[in-house]
């Protein structure tokens, strides 16, 4: 399907289950890379989620690959690129 077909999914995955992680990881990379507004906010609420599943579960190794991606795409944002490009 089509990247809007699957924000549209996502929407409703979250609506159903609001600390569905993958969902806002997805979401929020599928927002980035079309440049909408709302992505950082989602891969944001995923890495909250993804420390509180860490903080109670410390031995859950998909949580850390989880938070490791949601880091990479967080860093990846043109905003943050931006401000890396600037520094001397």
């Amino acid at each position: 399907r089509n990247q809007r077909g699957a924000l549209a999914d996502f929407d409703r995955a979250l609506q159903s289950s609001p600390n569905f992680v993958d969902a806002y990881l997805y979401r929020g990379a599928i927002k980035i890379g079309l440049g909408e507004p709302g992505g950082e906010a989602d891969i944001r609420q995923a890495i909250t989620l993804i420390n509180e599943i860490i903080r109670l579960n410390p031995n859950d190794i998909t949580a850390y690959i989880q938070l490791s991606i949601a880091n990479s795409v967080l860093v990846s944002t043109p905003s943050n690129l931006a401000s890396v490009r600037e520094m001397p």
